[in-house]
């Protein structure tokens, strides 16, 4: 279910507060935004009203406001604010001044000059403003004026806010006011209404000022505004009304309002005063005039992991960013299709490539056109590539599109080199990680595991391309058998639509959009994955925590130094923490963790299975594996309440190993000498500078047994199977997720986006409502908008470098004696 917002203290506080009599107010400083109130207020144009507001603005905003009154008489007031905000999720600032020109102040005008504060979030925020005068008047020169204000958006239909304004200043008395709104058609109209009192006035008393606010949005990008006032004091002139309008391009918007009836307070005359507001944004907003265009994603540029020499990979997920991007172009109605390009660079698994096949399927069956362009193409990425209605291709591509396969490497020869001997005691005929060490060539029982893998995931490739280029099994075996393919031939032979040279590309993929609207300017939008959309939807954040465990397990903290890696390791310390903080959060309703790791230490794998097993006890919590999610990965997935794969996902691989180095041939080799005395049997059962003993073998055959034998229990319970099924199902195995969904290892076959669907509705949030993802402990924009409406496996050479990077955490292991839950080292799903 969704958090319930309680009404915080400081909000009651604040609202003894503006019962206390205030003195009468001399000065107001600044402008009325057009057609709003306190409770209403949104972004730098209201800072003036409520300065809590600003948090409710999204990315950089510049906001120009002139207003005058008169009409251009000699008692004409004119006023000028340029305020510039910043918003970033739970924090915003701005700076702004004002300018003021009153024939009815002594010596002339007026300039205020100030910086804003706003923190917290949907349900409550805290604004702060401070601001100085600047006045060629000597009796009110260095003034200076301190606004607080609280404001909120608990639910769906209703807002509230509450200010006082001038504080802190001996010549200016302060101002309150307090507002309720509510947000009705689905947002289309607001209404709002307010209560402000200064001077000795009191909060219940007959006095002040009453308010009210609608806006109406009649079409998009064109909003009617209206609002008034009464005074309760029935003074003469005591009534306000003011009617506008507002117009919106995608990054500038115009607002301009006018009021026939009015009463200058301070003077008694009557005038007519108009306004005009003027927003620039970094954000896009609903624009009356909207272009619709096609998105232009290069998977080369999104894919890549941002990293370099000095500082390491990014923990970044590119793969999530790049399917709620996909999301996000799904539901924006200026987006008529999408261009995805690829030059051959991005590495993807079979698994990862379902992912995002499934999101170009939610694509066309929301009616929009999704276009391939391919400069080199190997099984995967064409693969892709078929889940586009068209795939273009460079005259000069390559297709290495040849069909799966299954390589594996094994030092044994290289070690006995060397003079070096690796010792391992692990459980499962099929725990095979060690063999990379052990064996000179592939041994009976992993031939098995990886025959049935390629059976598996082989034809479900196959059916599908065959299926998408409409072409039969004979005709695409016959391809296959080719190796290797010019784009000239792959055209002819049914795979690839046309042949596009880059310079061409524009032209061709606006060729065929049938989903823009009659007379509609279609254009490419090459930037679509900055674009960043406006507006806050009102009530609490619904919010999924997304947990990642990537790369190998490890104790402790995830690194952090500028020389790690963090992105191929993952700590049992860190990750405990963010699921802690993840079920803590009261605007977090469910929880999603996404693996990608073929394990790594079984004690930290038990760690994480504990923080997982306790944020299921208070939340739901749905596992969703990426390319891997074996051995230690497994583990953790167990303490999930569901567990969702990919049809191509390695999972399994339920096992425990260790073991150690001898270098005692290298040391005989190079002369060393190694003297050491023992006061226990077993004490040097880590030693490197022997093998092990038939005692120290039998203690660590024990240890590895034990740890399996846990393993088996956390995932018997998990998955509500006997101790006996899980060890027929584990002893090290390694199965696709279609087999293990077989098994009943996995609940559901499907990627991240069917994992966030259970999560959604596990905790009662509604299918069709979009929810926010709260990336947890990962570097960049941790929120993203999202819902509503393995191959071969493979070693291919310019994955080597990343391979062998990824080994060294797993040699670390190995050398210190822990229980490993590691799944095979040198194999990957391509």
């Amino acid at each position: 279910m969704k958090p319930r917002p309680r009404l915080p203290l400081l909000l009651t506080l604040a609202l003894l507060a503006g019962a206390l009599p205030a003195r009468a107010q001399v000065l107001a400083p600044g402008l009325r935004p057009p057609a709003t109130d306190v409770a209403l207020a949104e972004g730098t144009s209201d800072l003036g009203l409520n300065p809590a507001a600003l948090l409710f603005q999204t990315g950089h905003e510049l906001r120009i406001q002139y207003q005058t009154d008169g009409a251009g008489t000699p008692e004409s007031r004119d006023a000028v604010r340029v305020a510039y905000g910043l918003s970033r999720r739970n924090l915003a600032m701005a700076l702004h001044g004002s300018w003021t020109d009153d024939r009815m102040v002594p010596r002339g005008d007026e300039r205020w000059l100030g910086g804003s504060l706003a923190f917290g979030g949907r349900a409550f925020s805290v604004g702060l403003s401070a601001r100085g005068l600047a006045t060629r008047d000597p009796a009110r020169a260095r003034l200076f004026a301190y606004d607080f204000a609280v404001g909120g958006r608990p639910h769906e239909h209703l807002s509230y806010g509450f200010s006082v304004r001038d504080l802190a200043s001996r010549a200016i008395d302060p101002a309150y006011a307090f507002g309720l709104g509510t947000s009705l058609l689905r947002g289309r109209l607001t209404l709002g209404t307010s209560w402000s009192w200064s001077g000795t006035d009191r909060i219940f008393a007959s006095s002040g000022e009453v308010g009210w606010t609608a806006r109406l949005r009649a079409l998009h990008g064109l909003e009617l505004l209206a609002g008034g006032s009464h005074r309760l004091d029935g003074s003469e002139g005591a009534h306000r009304i003011e009617v506008g309008l507002r117009i919106d391009l995608s990054h500038l918007g115009v607002a301009v309002t006018g009021s026939p009836v009015s009463r200058r307070l301070d003077t008694g005359e009557q005038g007519l005063t108009s306004s005009l507001d003027v927003r620039i944004s970094s954000a896009r907003h609903s624009s009356i005039v909207s272009g619709i265009g096609m998105a232009v994603l290069d998977l080369d540029d999104l894919l890549a992991d941002g990293g370099s020499l000095l500082f390491g990979r990014s923990r970044r997920d590119r793969l999530l960013e790049l399917l709620a991007l996909l999301d996000q172009a799904r539901r924006d109605r200026e987006i008529s299709g999408v261009l995805i390009r690829a030059a051959g660079g991005a590495s993807l698994s079979m698994a990862e490539v379902e992912e995002l096949r499934a999101a170009l399927a939610r694509l066309r069956q929301s009616g929009k056109k999704t276009t391939f362009y391919l400069e080199a193409a190997d099984d995967a990425l064409y693969y892709l590539a078929t889940g586009a209605d068209r795939i273009l291709a460079a005259p000069g591509a390559v297709f290495l599109v040849n069909g799966l396969s299954s390589t594996s490497i094994y030092l044994r020869r290289l070690l006995d080199e060397l003079g070096i001997r690796a010792e391992f005691a692990r459980i499962g005929r099929y725990k095979n990680a060690p063999d990379t060490f052990l064996e000179e060539d592939i041994s009976e029982a992993e031939a098995e595991v990886r025959t049935s893998l390629l059976g598996d995931l082989s034809p479900r490739y196959r059916q599908a391309v065959g299926a998408a280029r409409d072409l039969g099994a004979e005709r695409l075996d016959a391809l296959l058998a080719e190796g290797i393919l010019g784009a000239r031939a792959a055209l002819e032979a049914g795979l690839i639509d046309a042949l596009v040279y880059p310079d061409e590309l524009d032209e061709q993929a606006l060729a065929r959009q049938e989903g823009a609207p009659a007379g509609a300017r279609t254009r490419l939008i090459h930037r679509y994955g900055a674009r960043r959309h406006a507006g806050h939807p009102w009530g609490p954040r619904t919010a999924i925590a997304v947990v990642e465990i990537r790369g190998t397990i490890v104790p402790g903290e995830t690194p952090s130094s500028l020389f790690d890696d963090a992105a191929s390791v993952t700590g049992a310390r860190t990750f405990a923490r963010q699921m802690e903080d993840a079920r803590r959060d009261p605007e977090v309703a469910a929880i999603v963790l996404r693996i990608d790791s073929g394990g790594g230490d079984a004690h930290a794998s038990d760690l994480m299975w504990r923080a997982v097993k306790l944020a299921a006890k208070e939340k739901p919590v749905v596992a969703s594996m990426g390319s891997v999610a074996a051995s230690g990965g497994y583990y953790a997935a167990a303490g999930a309440d569901l567990i969702v794969a990919d049809p191509s996902t390695l999972t399994g691989s339920i096992g425990i190993f260790a073991g150690h180095v001898d270098l005692s041939a290298l040391f005989t080799e190079l002369g060393v000498v190694v003297s050491s005395l023992d006061g226990a049997p077993n004490a040097r059962i880590l030693g490197f500078d022997h093998g092990w003993s038939e005692s120290e073998r039998a203690s660590m055959e024990r240890f590895v047994k034990a740890g399996y034998d846990l393993f088996l229990d956390r995932v018997a319970k998990g998955r509500r199977l006997s101790v006996e099924e899980v060890d027929a199902l584990g002893q090290g195995r390694v199965w696709t997720g279609a087999q293990a969904h077989e098994r009943g290892l996995v609940d559901e076959l499907g990627g991240f986006e069917r994992a966030v669907a259970l999560a959604k509705e596990r905790a009662g949030i509604d299918p069709g409502e979009v929810v926010e993802l709260d990336f947890r402990g990962l570097a960049g924009p941790q929120l993203r908008p999202f819902g509503g409406e393995g191959g071969p496996l493979t070693l291919l050479p310019e994955n080597l470098s990343a391979k062998v990077k990824a080994l060294l955490p797993v040699l670390e292991l190995l050398g210190s004696g822990r229980a490993l839950a590691l799944s095979p080292v040198w194999v990957e799903v391509r």
